[in-house]
C-alpha cells in the first residue's frame, strides 16, 4: 500500500540521516534536552482571534509556547479540554512568522504541521487560515490531500484504465470546501491566480482534463506524448505551489511523499515540524513527519488517550507505543482543562494525570444549581446523586449486523437495542420533562449499527 511504501522509504532515509542530522539524532534517541523556566509570564505571543477575546492563555500555555520558540525538541501533554491544539496553532504561527524572517534568495525556509489524520489538519489549516485572513498576513499555507482525495476531484488519467491507480483502494472522507483556496490540487488550478505563469498553465491543466472527459465518452485513450505533457504540466505546477509556500499542512504519511520530498531535495529547507496528536501516531508515522527537520520539531499529544491504531496483530504490541509515549517523561504537560464539569474532572485527573489536572474558573462559573436541576431526572438510577455522571449497567445481548458505514463500504458493525432503549426513554425525559434543548443533548457511540438502531 502507499503508506507502507512511504514509511519503508522513510525509514531507508533515517538510517543515514539519523547519523548525520544531530536534530534527528537527539530526539529518535531521546537524548534531547529541554531548557525551561518554573514561570513563564508573557502574554505577546496571544492571538485574540484564536482565542476570542474573554480569554487568554493560561500560564502553561504560555510556558508551552516559550519552549517551543527557544528549544529544538518540544513535547506538549495535552489532557482533554486543555486547548493543546490552540496551544499548536499559536506555535505554529510564530515559528512560521520566524522561519519568513530567515528566508533568503537561496532557501525557502518552511514549517510543517502534521497530524494522523486529515481531520486533525484540516481543524488547524482553517484556523491558520482565518489568521491570515483576519490579520492581513503574508504567510502561505498549503493544504496537501493524498492522491486518493485528489483524484476523486480532478481525475484526469485515472479515468483510464491504462492510468488507474493499482493496489488498494483507501476510502476517505471528502476534502473540506472550506479549505479550496489553500489546497494543493485546487491551487494549481485556478485560473485566475495573480501569477501569469501560474494561470497559464492552470488553463492548460483544465483544458486537458476537459479533453480526457470527452475522449472517455468516445471510449479513446490520450496518446502518450499528450499524456505526458499533462503530468509534466501537474508535475511543475505542485512545485511551483509546494516551494512558494511557508507552512505546509498534511498527514504524517503525506509528508513523505515524493512531492514534497522534491521540494527538500532542491529548494526548500524544513526549518520546522510540528505533529499534534502525536499519541496517536505510530512511531515510523511520526518519523515520516519531522525527518525533514532541520531546527526545530515539536510534538503535541496525550498518550493517556487514544493509542495508534493497529491492525496487525503480529507487530501491534512495538507499533502501538508512540515515540511521544515513549519520550513521554521529557513532556511538559497543560494541566488546565476548559470543557468538563469540575466533578467530570476528578476522575482523569487522579487516574491518569497525577491529580495535576485542574477546572478552569470560567467552566466553574458556568456551574450554577439550575444545571444541575435536570440531575434529578436519574433519581433511583443515580441513587439520588446529584453528581454529574451515571454509570449504568445494561444487560442486553449484543447484535452483530452488516451496515454501510458513513463514507464506507460495507461493514461488520455492533448493536445493543436495551442499551438503545434506555437511552430514548432518557432524552425523553431530559426533553419533555425537564425542558432540556435536544440541541444540548449528544449521544455518542463507537458503533454504527448502535447509532442507526436508535
Amino acid at each position: 500500500s502507499v503508506p507502507s511504501r512511504v514509511m519503508e522509504e522513510n525509514m531507508l532515509e533515517l538510517l543515514y540521516l539519523v547519523e548525520n542530522r544531530s536534530l534527528l539524532k537527539s530526539i529518535v534517541t531521546g537524548s534531547f534536552s529541554t531548557s525551561t523556566k518554573k514561570q513563564v509570564h508573557c502574554t505577546r505571543w496571544e492571538l485574540p482571534e484564536i482565542l476570542g477575546n474573554d480569554r487568554n492563555l493560561n500560564m502553561n500555555q504560555q510556558k508551552a509556547v516559550y519552549l517551543a520558540m527557544h528549544n529544538a525538541v518540544t513535547l506538549i501533554q495535552g489532557p482533554p479540554g486543555t486547548g493543546k491544539t490552540v496551544t499548536g496553532v499559536h506555535i505554529a504561527w510564530w515559528l512560521a512568522l520566524e522561519n519568513v524572517s530567515k528566508t533568503n534568495e537561496n532557501v525557502k525556509n518552511q514549517l510543517y504541521y502534521c497530524a494522523p489524520s486529515n481531520e486533525a489538519v484540516d481543524l488547524v489549516a482553517k484556523m491558520l487560515l482565518n489568521l491570515v485572513k483576519s490579520r492581513n498576513g503574508k504567510l502561505r499555507l498549503l493544504r496537501v490531500y493524498g492522491s486518493a482525495t485528489e483524484r476523486r476531484k480532478y481525475p484526469g488519467l485515472s479515468i483510464f484504465k491504462r492510468y488507474a491507480s493499482s493496489g488498494i483502494a483507501v476510502m476517505q472522507k471528502p476534502e473540506s470546501e472550506d479549505l479550496r483556496s489553500i489546497a494543493l490540487h485546487h491551487r494549481i488550478r485556478n485560473e485566475k491566480n495573480k501569477d501569469e505563469i501560474a494561470r497559464k498553465d492552470a488553463t492548460k491543466i483544465v483544458d486537458f482534463e476537459t479533453k480526457f472527459v470527452k475522449y472517455q465518452s468516445k471510449e479513446v485513450e490520450p496518446l502518450q506524448p499528450e499524456a505526458n505533457k499533462y503530468m509534466e504540466l501537474v508535475r511543475n505546477a505542485e512545485q511551483r505551489e509546494i516551494e512558494a509556500s511557508d507552512v505546509v499542512l498534511c498527514t504524517c504519511i503525506q509528508a513523505g511523499n515524493r512531492r514534497l520530498k522534491k521540494s527538500r531535495e532542491h529548494s526548500t529547507v524544513v526549518r520546522t515540524s510540528i505533529v499534534d496528536e502525536a499519541g496517536q501516531c505510530t512511531e515510523p508515522e511520526t518519523i515520516v513527519a519531522i525527518i525533514g527537520a532541520v531546527n526545530k520539531i515539536v510534538l503535541i499529544g496525550d498518550h493517556r488517550q487514544l493509542q495508534p491504531v493497529v491492525q496487525n496483530s503480529q507487530v501491534g504490541d512495538v507499533l502501538r507505543k508512540s515515540m511521544f509515549e515513549r519520550l513521554s517523561p521529557k513532556a511538559m504537560m497543560l494541566t488546565e482543562q476548559y470543557r468538563m464539569h469540575e466533578d467530570l474532572c476528578l476522575f482523569p485527573s487522579e487516574m491518569f494525570y497525577g491529580g495535576k489536572l485542574e477546572t478552569s474558573a470560567e467552566v466553574k462559573k458556568r456551574q450554577g444549581s439550575k444545571n444541575l436541576m435536570w440531575l434529578s431526572c436519574w433519581g433511583h438510577l443515580n441513587r439520588g446523586s446529584t453528581k454529574p455522571y451515571c454509570f449504568i449497567d445494561v444487560r442486553g445481548s449484543v447484535e452483530t449486523n452488516s451496515v454501510a458505514a458513513d463514507n464506507k463500504g460495507g461493514e461488520e458493525s455492533k448493536a445493543n437495542l436495551e442499551e438503545a432503549d434506555l437511552v430514548i426513554s432518557i432524552v425523553q425525559s431530559l426533553v419533555f420533562t425537564y425542558k432540556i434543548s435536544q440541541t444540548q443533548i449528544r449521544i455518542l457511540t463507537p458503533y454504527t449499527a448502535d447509532r442507526k438502531s436508535g
